[in-house]
């Protein structure tokens, strides 16, 4: 026999444009709102734990990065925006110590979180 989960309310400002889209594919669809706004936020969630987790790998391995590779400029750059980059596969150089310009990219790393 399974528990049902419990649930709460959640109250949140948007654009009346969002709400609107909402609103029509609720209609369409015969789905409530509640349903589309959980499933999204259950959706982002998952992507922003992984992202986190995928971040703090990333500091984690500092002084171990090599920093040479313009991906990585390119990423942190684009965190956030539209055309957000997928994280660069690093390019490891063991014994390499960390430079001034790396931290400054570890740093602003750590501000986003």
């Amino acid at each position: 026999m399974t528990t049902p989960m419990s649930t709460v309310s959640l109250n949140a400002r948007i654009e009346k444009a969002v709400k609107d889209d909402l609103l029509d594919m609720c209609r369409h669809t015969k789905r409530s709102q509640s349903y589309y706004t959980e499933k999204v936020l259950v959706d982002f969630l998952a992507r922003e734990k992984e992202y986190r987790k995928l971040v703090q790998v990333g500091i984690d391995c500092e002084g171990m990065i090599d920093d040479d590779d313009p991906r990585l400029d390119a990423w942190i750059d684009s965190i956030g925006t539209k055309d957000e980059r997928p994280i660069p596969s690093p390019h490891i150089s063991p014994g390499r110590l960390a430079e001034q310009s790396f931290s400054i990219k570890i740093n602003k790393l750590k501000n986003i979180y």
